[in-house]
């Protein structure tokens, strides 16, 4: 349950791994949260934290393409009728940006209110391929499913299925146009699909000019 805080004393313990082998890589980051919030009303149990959160993943290049994948884990509240916070709390600014729409992407803030940059009670992972036209041409395309790591209080865990498209163009040395559009096939944790909340898929288009020098 929700206090009011007197004191939180949050630590985190990270353990971070990569390898390679040939065309094949492997990463990954494992976060451990640990502390406790003291609350600040008399008679008011203190709470216990204790969560975890992993982003890894690994890619296969094929030379003129590659195929890669994600997984994301940020653990979720299981009860909120205890003492234990189990929802991992991200630092500050400990941002993670994946899915265009879902995760903020490439333009920040256009994601849910569920998800942002946050990775907590989340579990997400694509499967996509990037690979190069030509010299100054380049597509990547990503395929997202993401699911709450606790169902929420309608008992509904699934946010939706994104599918991602970037390309990128570089127009002279040092200036690049990027394209980008998505489309999310909204989950019923996101929207319950009834009359009083109709279903909504999300479709986002864009572009970025950036000049490096």
């Amino acid at each position: 349950t929700a206090i009011v805080e007197k004191e939180v004393d949050l630590f985190y313990f990270g353990l971070t791994a990569s390898a390679s082998m040939d065309a094949l890589s492997f990463w990954g980051t494992l976060v451990l949260e640990t502390g406790d919030v003291e609350s600040a009303v008399a008679g008011v149990s203190d709470q216990d934290v204790s969560a975890t959160a992993f982003y890894g993943g690994g890619s296969f290049d094929l030379g003129s393409f590659d195929i890669h994948g994600t997984f994301i884990y940020g653990s979720g509240d299981d009860s909120a009728l205890d003492n234990d916070i189990d929802a991992f709390i991200a630092p500050g600014g400990a941002s993670v940006y994946w899915a265009e729409i879902l995760g903020w992407g490439t333009f920040d803030q256009i994601g849910t209110p569920v998800t942002t940059d946050q990775v907590t009670n989340l579990v997400a992972y694509n499967i996509g391929s990037s690979f190069a036209v030509t010299d100054a041409v380049s597509v990547s395309l990503d395929l997202w499913i993401a699911k709450l790591a606790e169902d929420n209080a309608a008992g509904d865990d699934d946010l939706g299925t994104e599918l991602d498209v970037s390309i990128g163009y570089q127009l002279i040395e040092g200036l690049n146009l990027d394209v980008v559009a998505a489309y999310l096939w909204t989950g019923d944790a996101l929207y319950k699909g009834t009359a009083a909340v109709p279903q909504e898929d999300a479709l986002e288009l864009g572009a970025r000019l950036s000049l490096s020098f």
